[in-house]
This record gives structure tokens, C-alpha cells and sequence, in this order.
């Protein structure tokens, strides 16, 4: 319902929500507003009001739910599944993992 509302934001949650191989770390939140036309502030401001969390809550979410699938369907380490995700540590990871989560990885 709120992508209707704010077509943008469709956009941004693509960008956004992290796949299970992802290309790139970390999401370039200036570069984003900039491309929107409005600053980082407001960006962060109008996402968190659509989305009730912040862009940055909605990263670490999606990387969960990426590391999840990654953690049931293959074999792969939880350091390769951290580095896939983004995370250049695998004991941060698994604690942002248990904030999330629930449990550990």
C-alpha cells in the first residue's frame, strides 16, 4: 500500500532488500537521495515514515531473511555466508543475526 502512495519507494526497496548473492555490500544511502532529488535526511525521514523502520533496520532484516535461506539450502560456511551478505566479520554478523533472529546462526 505505501509504494502506491510513494512510487519511489518500490524502487528503493528493490534496491534494498538483499538477495542471497548480493553484488554489493552496503547500500550507498546518499547516492539513493540524491538520485530521488531529495537529501539523505529527508530520505531517511519519508522511508522510515511509509515503512515504520529505517532503511538501514530494513537492510539488516533482509539480510537475515537472506542468510536464513542461505543457512537451510546450502552447505556454505557461516563465513562465506557473511561475506556474501555484506559482512566483512563473521562474529558480528551472527550477533546481528541473534538481534534479529532470535537464535543463533
Amino acid at each position: 500500500a505505501s509504494t502506491s502512495r510513494e512510487p519511489w519507494l518500490g524502487r528503493v526497496i528493490e534496491q534494498l532488500t538483499v538477495s542471497p548473492d548480493p553484488t554489493s555490500a552496503s547500500p550507498n544511502y546518499q547516492k539513493m537521495a540524491h538520485d530521488l532529488g531529495m537529501s539523505e535526511a529527508t530520505f531517511r525521514r519519508r522511508f522510515k515514515r511509509a515503512m515504520s523502520i529505517s532503511p538501514h533496520a530494513y537492510v539488516v532484516q533482509s539480510r537475515v531473511a537472506a542468510a536464513r535461506t542461505l543457512l537451510t539450502e546450502t552447505d556454505l560456511s557461516l563465513k562465506e555466508i557473511a561475506a556474501r551478505l555484506g559482512y566483512d566479520n563473521e562474529y558480528f554478523f551472527s550477533r546481528q543475526f541473534k538481534q534479529i533472529a532470535g537464535v543463533a546462526p
